[in-house]
């Protein structure tokens, strides 16, 4: 029931939302929902630093993630991985992220926006871990 390397690879091109999970500074989980990019084995996010996330990976890159669908037959992908910021691909990636998502027109307007605020950055996760299934017949 898992995936093949090229069903992986089609599974990841759609602009599916992950839920990344990182570790607070009490130890608790953090979860949040996040757009993604799946480039060359490195997935790519952007955060704010002083975002719950940001300061969280910042203090303890440990991550992991799903990526899933929501309704029969499911499919996803459960990754587990160190984070590590990119701060010099905060613009590209910010842009090419909203444009996946929204649209040429629409997600250069939203980048624009991101990235007015102070302390935008990337970071990329190396799956360490990566878990797949697939229930379709």
């Amino acid at each position: 029931m898992a995936m093949t390397h090229q069903e992986l690879e089609e599974f990841l091109k759609a602009p599916r939302l992950a839920r990344l999970a990182v570790v607070k500074k009490d130890g608790g989980p953090h979860v949040s929902p996040v757009w993604y990019l799946w480039e060359d084995g490195h997935f790519w996010f952007t955060t704010t630093a002083g975002r719950v996330k940001g300061r969280a990976i910042r203090r303890d890159g440990r991550v992991a993630f799903t990526i899933d669908e929501d309704t029969p037959p499911y499919r996803g992908v459960i990754v587990e991985g160190r984070a590590v910021f990119v701060p010099e691909r905060a613009e590209e990636v910010t842009r090419r992220l909203a444009v996946r998502y929204l649209g040429q027109e629409a997600g250069e307007a939203y980048a624009r926006e991101l990235l007015q605020s102070p302390g935008r950055t990337a970071f990329r996760v190396r799956p360490a871990k990566l878990i797949t299934w697939d229930y379709r017949d």
